[in-house]
């Protein structure tokens, strides 16, 4: 690919020229490449940029559109370079042995939720907070974000993340869904999502609210409606022909975590079959 021009876009440069397919002649790009090849070009020139324009979000439509084979294993690994790809196993580092030993030590060889000790085999060393929310692996290895657990309270501590996953993806659902029944623009509202909410006892939480100014009747329409929203929801999540999670049901994979589409599907068909009753209102929400 040539650069006759400083780019300002892709699209708009008439200078800037490719081959998509060897033998091919150079050609204008605006003029050849599809929404995918652009937007292909644009993370290789993203990629090549990443060190010196650090973007917090970046949305390549259509990139993965038929890709397959070598190809696919290239683009992970520009995905990966630039922070995008959430979906691989944790490396917790060459060192984590020794730093795994080093917190069960501390701990005692005690569980630390339970107080059970280590019999047959070692105890787990659970990262408190996920440590791909980290910069770096030693970050997320410093003593204070790890703790001592038996194998059944590290489940457990597992579970309660998918749950907050599953959480937050039912506040995804449900609020691109309910737009269409309260006839506004999906900014025009918004939603809260935690797992322990003291609105709700410290029960798990899913609230969704106008976002306009002053407010103008949306969460009072939305409460009147929600049985129809919730079972417009199980329906949408249980058609999706998708295994994990899709941007049409639950959100990305990679954002929500493996399993999200199934915790919300329980979810939802618990809701549903109490016919929402634990579903509330509040003046000024």
């Amino acid at each position: 690919m040539s650069n006759k021009n400083i780019p300002g876009s892709i699209k708009k440069s008439p200078g800037k020229t490719g081959s998509p397919n060897p033998g091919e002649p150079e050609r204008p790009l605006a003029r050849i490449a599809s929404g995918g090849e652009l937007s292909r070009v644009m993370l290789a020139l993203k990629s090549a940029m990443a060190g010196a324009s650090p973007v917090p979000t970046m949305i390549f439509d259509e990139i993965d559109t038929g890709v397959g084979g070598h190809t696919a294993t290239i683009l992970g690994r520009k995905l990966r370079a630039l922070g995008l790809w959430n979906s691989s196993p944790n490396d917790y580092g060459k060192d984590w042995p020794r730093v795994s030993a080093a917190i069960r030590q501390r701990d005692g060889f005690l569980c630390q939720h339970c107080g059970v000790a280590e019999t047959d085999g070692a105890h787990h060393v659970h990262h408190v907070i996920p440590l791909r929310k980290f910069a770096s692996q030693e970050e997320g290895n410093r003593p204070e974000n790890l703790v001592t657990l038996c194998s059944r309270c590290h489940r457990l501590a597992e579970q309660n993340v998918q749950i907050q996953s599953g959480i937050s993806t039912l506040g995804y659902l449900l609020a691109n869904l309910a737009p269409f029944f309260v006839m506004c623009d999906r900014k025009d509202l918004d939603f809260f999502a935690e797992d322990r909410s003291p609105l709700a006892g410290n029960d798990p939480a899913v609230l969704i609210y106008d976002n306009i100014a002053g407010g103008i009747g949306l969460s009072r329409k939305l409460f009147d409606l929600h049985h129809k929203i919730i079972a417009a929801a199980l329906d949408l999540v249980s058609k999706c022909p998708c295994e994990m999670g899709c941007p049409s049901c639950v959100g990305p994979v990679a954002e929500n975590g493996e399993g999200a589409k199934t915790l919300v599907t329980a979810m939802l068909k618990e809701l549903n079959g109490s016919g929402g009753e634990d579903c509330g209102y509040r003046e000024g929400g």
